[in-house]
C-alpha cells in the first residue's frame, strides 16, 4: 500500500448519536467511503451498518421504535434520500425514493407512524415541511414554503412543532418554527432583522429554546428564547465565536463549543444560573465546521455524557465521550495505518493584510526541514463563509510529505472571526479576498519562509474559484495553479447552479438581475488574457453546486490562450473529489503537475 493510499485510508469518524446509554452509531469513512458504523461502548465491538457505494449524510436513531433513520447521497449529487434500517441487523429501506429530489429529516411523530421533513420536490428552490405516513405511504405538504432553502429540522420534544433554519445565505441563517397541526410559521425572534441564528436547542417541555446567535454582538453567543414571554436573551458569551448549543436528557446542562481561533474548547452550563460547571480538559484539536446541521455534540439519553468528534493535524477526526460526573474525556476510536511520528502538526500564525487587517493562516512545515525557502503551496478554503480549522487533512498531508510546505489562510469572508471579518468580502468587495493572497505571498517571502519562484495558489470550491481568481489578478506569483471544482464565471455560475442553491448563493455573490455586470467583472473569466500560469483543473461531472461547465468553459477558454492546462473530469461524482479510487488518480497527478513545475 502506498503512501497516499494510507493516508486516505486513514479514516475520520465524525457525526456520533447515541442508541442508547452503551451504544453509539456515526458516520466514519473505514470502509472508503461514509458508512454508518456502530460502536459499542461495553465490549469495544466496532461494526459497519450500512454497505453503500455512496455517502451516508445524517442519522437520527429512533429510540422508541428501535429504528435509525438516515440519509444517502448518490454519486455526489446531494440529493439525500431518506433509508430506514433497525437496531438490529435488519437490511435498509429507501422509505422515499426521489433521486432528483433533496430530503431533509426531522424525525418520527405519532409514535414512530409519520416521518416528519423537508424537501424541494414542488419546486427545486424551496424546501415544504412535509409528513409522510410510514402505513399509508402517503406524503402530505404541511407548509409550502416559497422564501428560502432549509437546514438542521428539529421536532420540539412533544412532536408538535418544527424548527427548522432558513437560509438567507450572506451569513443570514435565521430560525423559524411551525405548528404541524396548524401550519403556522414565524420566524424566531418574531422579526424582520438580517442575523445568524443556528443551532436550536428545544427546552424538555417546549417552553422555549437555546440558540447560537450574533445578535447585538460582533462575535455569535447562546441565547435563550422564551415561546410566552417571545422575549431573547443571551445567557453566554466569551471572546470568541460559540457555534453549537446542545441540553443534556434532563435539561440540566448546557453544553457550548467555542471556536478559538480555529481550535475548539467546550463549556458546560448549568442552565439554573448559567455559571460554568465544567471545562472539558481535551487535547488541542478542532471539529469539523458545519452550518449547522449536522450535530457536533450528542449527550447522552440517561447519563451526563457527552460524544464528540476531535481532529487536529496529527490525529484524524474520532470520537471521545466526555463524563461530566467523573470529569474524564476518553478517546473511544482510534486509527492505525498512519503514525504520527509521519504526520505534521499545523501551526498558527497570522499576517497584515494591505489594509491592515490580521489574517491569521494555518503553517505545514515538511518533516525534517527548516520553515526557509520552501516550495508553498496556497490552499485556500471554500464557502466563502467557512473556516480552515486545526484538522486533519490527507490531502494536504500528502502534499506535506512531498516536501512541499503548506499554507492554509482564512482570508476576509472566512466565519470564525467575528460577522464583519465575515462581510470583509461580500459583492464588490469580493477582490480584497485575492488582495489577501497578494500580502500573504508578500509576507511569506520577506520572512523568508517561501522560495519566491516556487509558489502554487490551490483551492476546493470558493477556493478553486479564488485560485482562479489569483491566476487571473496576479499572474506574475505563481509557478502553477489547482484548482478544483472551483467557479470560472459567477453569471454563468448563478444561471446553471441548482436552484436552490442559486437562492442562497446570490445575497452573498450578487443578484443575476440587477448586479450581472459586477459579477461578470470580479470573476476570473473577465481577466483571462491575462491568465498565464500553468494549472490543474479537477471537476466531478455531476456537480450540483458548481456545475462543470463552469471547468470545462475555464479549460477551453485557456486552452484557446495558449496555456498549459491538465482537465480531470471524474464522471461519477459531484462537488468534489470523494470516492477512493479517484483520489488515487486525482491527487498523485496533482503533486505530479506541481513537481513538474517547481
Amino acid at each position: 500500500m502506498d503512501k497516499l493510499e494510507r493516508y486516505l485510508l486513514e479514516y475520520t469518524d465524525i457525526h456520533p448519536r447515541w442508541l442508547d446509554d452503551s451504544r453509539l452509531i456515526y458516520v466514519s469513512t473505514r470502509a472508503g467511503s461514509p458508512q454508518m458504523w456502530e460502536k459499542n461502548l461495553e465490549t469495544g465491538e466496532n461494526k459497519q451498518r450500512t454497505f453503500f457505494n455512496s455517502k451516508v449524510c445524517n442519522t437520527i436513531p429512533h429510540r422508541a421504535g428501535k429504528q435509525i433513520l438516515f440519509t444517502l447521497d448518490t454519486n455526489g449529487s446531494e440529493n439525500e434520500q431518506p433509508f430506514l434500517i433497525g437496531y438490529d441487523e435488519t437490511e435498509p429501506v429507501n422509505l422515499i425514493d426521489r433521486p432528483k429530489v433533496l430530503h431533509r429529516m426531522a424525525g418520527f411523530i405519532d409514535n414512530g407512524k409519520k416521518l416528519v421533513y423537508m424537501c424541494n420536490a414542488r419546486d427545486k428552490r424551496f424546501h415544504d415541511v412535509c409528513i409522510y405516513d410510514m402505513e399509508t405511504k402517503e406524503e402530505r405538504i404541511v407548509v409550502e414554503n416559497d422564501k428560502f432553502m432549509c437546514i438542521a429540522p428539529s421536532l420540539s420534544p412533544d412532536g408538535k412543532k418544527l424548527c427548522y433554519i432558513a437560509d438567507g445565505g450572506f451569513a443570514n441563517y435565521r430560525i423559524w418554527m411551525m405548528d404541524l397541526e396548524t401550519g403556522a410559521t414565524s420566524p424566531i425572534p418574531e422579526d424582520a432583522r438580517v442575523s445568524r441564528e443556528l443551532s436550536p436547542a428545544w427546552k424538555k417541555d417546549g417552553s422555549g429554546l437555546f440558540m447560537i446567535t450574533d445578535r447585538d454582538r460582533d462575535k455569535s453567543h447562546v441565547a435563550y428564547y422564551d415561546f410566552a414571554t417571545k422575549t431573547l436573551t443571551s445567557v453566554y458569551q466569551s471572546e470568541f465565536e460559540c457555534t453549537y448549543a446542545a441540553l443534556s436528557y434532563d435539561g440540566k446542562y448546557l453544553a457550548v463549543t467555542e471556536n478559538q481561533n480555529g481550535y475548539v474548547k467546550i463549556v458546560i452550563l448549568n442552565t439554573d444560573d448559567f455559571s460554568v460547571a465544567a471545562i472539558p480538559n481535551l487535547p488541542k484539536a478542532g471539529m469539523r465546521s458545519s452550518a449547522g446541521d449536522r450535530e457536533q455534540l450528542a449527550w447522552a439519553p440517561g447519563s451526563y455524557r457527552i460524544a464528540f468528534a476531535l481532529t487536529n493535524g496529527q490525529m484524524p477526526a474520532r470520537l471521545w465521550i466526555y463524563d461530566l460526573e467523573k470529569d474524564t474525556a476518553e478517546q473511544v476510536t482510534d486509527g492505525g495505518r498512519v503514525s504520527v511520528d509521519e504526520l505534521v502538526e499545523v501551526q498558527l500564525c497570522s499576517y497584515k493584510s494591505f489594509d491592515g487587517l490580521e489574517v491569521p493562516y494555518w503553517l505545514y512545515v515538511p518533516k525534517g526541514k527548516k520553515a526557509e525557502n520552501l516550495p508553498v503551496l496556497i490552499e485556500i478554503h471554500g464557502g466563502p463563509e467557512s473556516q480552515t480549522t486545526c484538522l486533519y487533512n490527507a490531502y494536504l498531508q500528502y502534499i506535506v510529505s512531498e516536501g512541499i510546505a503548506v499554507v492554509a489562510p482564512n482570508v476576509r469572508g472566512s466565519t470564525g472571526y467575528g460577522t464583519e471579518y465575515c462581510h470583509l468580502d461580500d459583492r464588490a468587495k469580493r477582490l480584497d479576498a485575492v488582495k489577501d493572497i497578494e500580502s500573504l505571498v508578500k509576507h511569506l517571502v520577506e520572512t523568508g519562509v517561501a522560495a519566491e519562484d516556487k509558489m502554487i495558489v490551490s483551492g476546493i470550491s470558493y477556493g478553486g474559484f479564488m485560485t482562479l481568481s489569483c491566476c487571473a489578478r496576479l499572474p506574475k506569483l505563481w509557478a502553477c495553479a489547482v484548482a478544483q471544482v472551483g467557479m470560472f464565471n459567477l453569471v454563468t455560475f448563478l444561471e446553471n447552479t441548482s436552484d436552490y442553491r442559486r437562492s442562497s448563493r446570490e445575497p452573498e455573490y450578487g443578484y443575476l438581475e440587477t448586479e450581472r455586470e459586477m459579477l461578470f467583472n470580479v470573476s476570473p473569466a473577465a481577466k483571462v488574457d491575462d491568465m498565464i500560469t500553468p494549472i490543474i483543473i479537477a471537476h466531478g461531472a455531476n456537480d450540483p453546486r458548481v456545475p462543470v461547465t463552469e471547468a470545462e468553459q475555464a479549460v477551453a477558454q485557456l486552452k484557446d490562450k495558449g496555456v498549459e492546462v491538465e482537465y480531470l473530469r471524474y464522471e461519477d461524482e459531484g462537488h468534489g473529489v470523494v470516492k477512493m479510487h479517484n483520489k488515487l488518480d486525482c491527487y498523485k497527478k496533482i503533486v505530479a503537475f506541481i513537481k513538474k513545475h517547481i
